[in-house]
């Protein structure tokens, strides 16, 4: 992105940005962002929500731990009691 001009100094820009750029900016990389036209809004506030990939992350990991209670144990007392050995 490089400003061209500066409407209000410190609060508002013109400004030229790549299709590229703004692909990056919101994770949708491969033409998977359409172009924009002249007139179209793109509202840079809302960037990429890492927070719902987070969650969901964290959702899905949840469960799996849930789901194998078991064998998780069995794994850390098998590597707690081979450690005993050394």
């Amino acid at each position: 992105m490089k400003v061209i001009g500066i409407i209000q100094p410190g609060e508002e820009y013109v400004c030229s940005v790549t299709n590229e750029e703004l692909e990056k900016f919101r994770n949708l990389y491969y033409n998977k962002m359409p172009k924009l036209s002249v007139g179209q809004e793109f509202d840079l506030d809302r960037g990429y929500d890492f927070h719902n990939d987070v969650k969901d992350m964290l959702q899905k990991t949840e469960s799996f731990l849930s789901a194998n209670k078991k064998m998780i144990k069995t794994l850390t007392d098998g590597i707690s009691f081979l450690g005993k050995d050394k």
